[in-house]
């Protein structure tokens, strides 16, 4: 900025000044720090604050994930089981057919 707008900008310091504010969506406002201490210490607040913001929408997505994945675990595990529920009926179904064929077989063979 220094270079496109000398009078604004007298120094690099201000135009990173700037930038900063740009960057965080602070913007120009009434009141700015003039010092480079008071502009060091809003850096640090709107620096801190992004941080802030970032894990606080982290932490909530976090949150949402794990939700949808416990959901998703209980419905594989009830699908599963209900896999298994037919699996365990058609192995009963072949168990009941051999019986018979069994007690044919040894008719049979007695008669």
């Amino acid at each position: 900025m220094w270079a496109l707008d000398h009078s604004e900008y007298p120094n690099v310091g201000r135009g990173i000044w700037w930038a900063l504010q740009t960057i965080t969506t602070v913007g120009y406002g009434d009141v700015t720090p003039t010092h480079v201490s008071g502009r060091i210490v809003a850096a640090f607040v709107m620096l801190w604050a992004i941080a802030f913001v970032a894990v606080l929408v982290a932490a909530i997505t976090s949150t949402f994930i794990s939700s949808v994945q416990q959901r998703q675990s209980a419905k594989d595990a009830a699908e599963e089981q209900s896999q298994e529920r037919r699996v365990e009926a058609r192995f009963d179904e072949l168990d009941k057919r051999l019986d018979r064929l069994e007690q044919l077989l040894t008719a049979r063979n007695d008669g």
